[in-house]
């Protein structure tokens, strides 16, 4: 491990670099998909190599002993890919007395400067801090993390909806970084409204996971065709006496 700023004072940021093999994520982070593709990381790696790291992550130190020296707070796809180009990942360091919830108000303040992370990611997040208590409540962390009280509510609800049940949460899972807000409410609405759920459970047997699109998840479960069913003949017209 490399330490560029040892002797910097406390209120400066330490920049280092670390063997991303000592570096794991932080387990409340929200790169469940968005930018994790094989493709992505590749692009990104190439970029690292040939330029650089041009921003460094956030990262906590861990205390002595455990299984690695950081965690990443934020910069999880540029650990990935100086993992692939085998490179240091640079990263802003802070203390291990630095709470998930100030960790949580950080990685959402760069979420704003990023690309491609879904609601339905964040949901996820935010449902997963208040289930372990980073948070007291809803209006705490939306608190912390700037954001109206409302859209937290509603987030929590569509991550409880479209999780709450396996046979549903294996089909959201691998594209829950496609889902857009509208989509993923809708989705969470029509199974919390109980709208022919029957139907919808025998449907998704049939459905392989990541093979059907966010955008598309709601029309295969809910909508008046079948998925992969042949159209059928709802009527005849015969030629003749009578028409």
């Amino acid at each position: 491990m490399m330490n560029d700023n040892t002797s910097a004072p406390p209120s400066f940021a330490s920049i280092e670099a670390f063997d991303p093999a000592q570096v794991r994520p932080w387990r409340f982070h929200n790169r469940a998909g968005s930018g994790m593709d094989e493709g992505s990381i590749n692009q990104l790696a190439d970029s690292i190599e040939r330029n650089g790291q041009q921003q460094p992550g956030l990262a906590r130190r861990l205390p002595a002993g455990d299984t690695h020296v950081v965690e990443a707070i934020y910069g999880v796809r540029r650990l990935a890919a100086c993992r692939l180009a085998g490179l240091p990942w640079q990263a802003e360091v802070r203390e291990a007395t630095l709470s998930d919830a100030q960790c949580a108000a950080l990685m959402h303040g760069e979420n704003a400067f990023s690309e491609g992370v879904s609601p339905l990611e964040n949901a996820v997040q935010w449902q997963a801090m208040l289930d372990q208590g980073v948070f007291p409540s809803q209006s705490a962390l939306a608190a912390e993390i700037g954001c109206h009280r409302g859209t937290v509510a509603r987030a929590v609800r569509t991550a409880r909806a479209l999780f709450s049940e396996e046979w549903l949460a294996r089909l959201v899972r691998p594209v829950m970084h496609q889902f857009s807000q509208r989509a993923a409410d809708r989705l969470a609405d029509a199974v919390s409204n109980g709208l022919t759920l029957a139907e919808a459970k025998r449907r998704a047997q049939a459905l392989s996971p990541g093979h059907i699109p966010a955008s598309s998840l709601y029309d295969a479960l809910y909508g008046r065709v079948r998925p992969g069913a042949n159209a059928r003949t709802l009527y005849e017209r015969r030629r003749g006496k009578g028409g």
